[in-house]
């Protein structure tokens, strides 16, 4: 409470894609209203609700519109003070340190490790968990243990409760610590991301992006696959993974983890996200000598998605024709056209979702298709197809020629 008694709120927006705020409304604000009491918290209330439409297309390659509702909710302040300000944490439960901030201009990493001891008990040991707090802008750190008796109330647990409707920062939530995690080797993860991201040219998809649309993350379908159950080995998704792997050899992931270790052991960290993927890759305890196992699927695996991403964008940026792009045809126009694949999109949408595809002809000229059927060009190759003119449209100074019902492709 305040110096008058009143419960501490601060106001928290939450982004929801169009058809599911009816279940954000009755099933994860409900649920985290439920828990809040039971641990003496104020109710969740949403003081309103804005809406924005943006351009899309279906499955059928239709242009429809697309509704995005960013709710603003009042939550509890969990630290009930007035000059005290919660600004993360630092763990290590999971046996490397991991940080979680609500403020990436703060680098929680660079805080001495000789200044991560408990202000209120003053107790230098080891604890799992140090929570962060500014208190008068000046830092305070408590301890796990200490933190229920400094603020008379279970911060723990209302940041678990919290994680359900907050988004999350990249891959690793900001409050969503509670649990220890096994070690993985980093060399397993290589391929089950190569699988689930199609060699990283389909996107990945976080945590609070498939609450919205209703999407597996991507974290989940890795670790399906590092750390499979026996059902799942009986699956056709299994089936599946296991003829796509038969393209890959020892050498092939060994080269991917040397290019990974080498991007992240040179780059300059800039963000607690970065910190937490450097940490999981190197022992900074041991003169940062690479880790060969990790704790978190999910922050590795994004990184090697990054990687990848990456390295197929700028290979296909250097092999790009350095033409000037003009309009062809007339719109309803059926073109007959020799093109290569020089990048490619997955668009989320209420439908699905489709593949955002740029091509390029000999000549340099620059069509746009969003595909949506069975058949989805690789990035990188060359085809034979026929496309009727849409519309025709500028990006980036570019002319571009839209196309639709693209059919007859056959690999150049």
């Amino acid at each position: 409470m305040n110096d008058n008694g009143e419960e501490r709120m601060k106001i928290l927006s939450v982004p929801i894609q169009e058809g599911y705020t009816e279940y954000f409304e009755q099933e994860i604000i409900a649920k985290a209203n439920k828990k809040l009491v039971k641990v003496n918290q104020p109710e969740l209330r949403i003081v309103s609700v804005d809406m924005k439409s943006y351009p899309a297309y279906d499955v059928f390659d239709k242009p429809i519109m697309l509704n995005e509702y960013t709710y603003n909710i009042e939550i509890p302040d969990i630290t009930g003070l007035d000059n005290v300000e919660y600004i993360g944490a630092i763990s290590y439960k999971t046996g490397i340190k991991t940080t979680y901030s609500e403020d990436d201009s703060i680098i929680l990493n660079e805080i001495p490790e000789d200044r991560l001891k408990c202000d209120h008990c003053n107790i230098n040991r080891y604890r799992n968990i140090y929570y962060i707090f500014k208190k008068d802008e000046n830092l305070m750190v408590i301890g796990s243990a200490c933190a229920k008796d400094y603020f008379g109330h279970d911060i723990g647990k209302i940041l678990n409760i919290l994680n359900r409707i907050v988004e999350p920062i990249s891959e690793e939530s900001l409050f969503n610590w509670s649990g220890y995690s096994k070690g993985f080797y980093i060399s397993s993860i290589v391929l089950p991301v190569l699988f689930a991201t199609k060699n990283a040219e389909h996107n990945w998809i976080g945590k609070n992006k498939a609450m919205e649309s209703g999407a597996v993350p991507t974290s989940h379908i890795v670790s399906n696959f590092v750390n499979p159950t026996s059902g799942f080995r009986r699956t056709f998704e299994w089936a599946d993974y296991l003829t796509f792997i038969e393209n890959y050899t020892d050498q092939d992931i060994i080269d991917i983890m040397e290019r990974l270790y080498t991007k992240w052991g040179n780059i300059e960290l800039s963000g607690n996200f970065d910190y937490n993927v450097y940490n999981q890759l190197f022992d900074v305890s041991h003169d940062h000598t690479r880790r060969n196992i990790c704790t978190s699927v999910g922050i590795v695996g994004y990184a090697i998605y990054a990687l990848l991403r990456e390295e197929n964008e700028a290979k296909i940026k250097s092999e790009e024709v350095k033409l000037e792009s003009l309009y062809q045809g007339e719109i309803g126009d059926r073109l007959e056209l020799d093109i290569q694949v020089i990048f490619k999109y997955f668009v989320d949408n209420a439908y699905g979702g489709c593949d955002l595809v740029k091509m390029q002809d000999e000549n340099g000229n620059v069509y746009v298709w969003f595909a949506s059927g069975n058949f989805v060009p690789n990035l990188g190759s060359y085809y034979h197809i026929k496309g009727t003119v849409k519309k025709h449209d500028e990006y980036k100074g570019d002319k571009q020629t839209i196309l639709t019902r693209c059919k007859n492709m056959v690999s150049g």
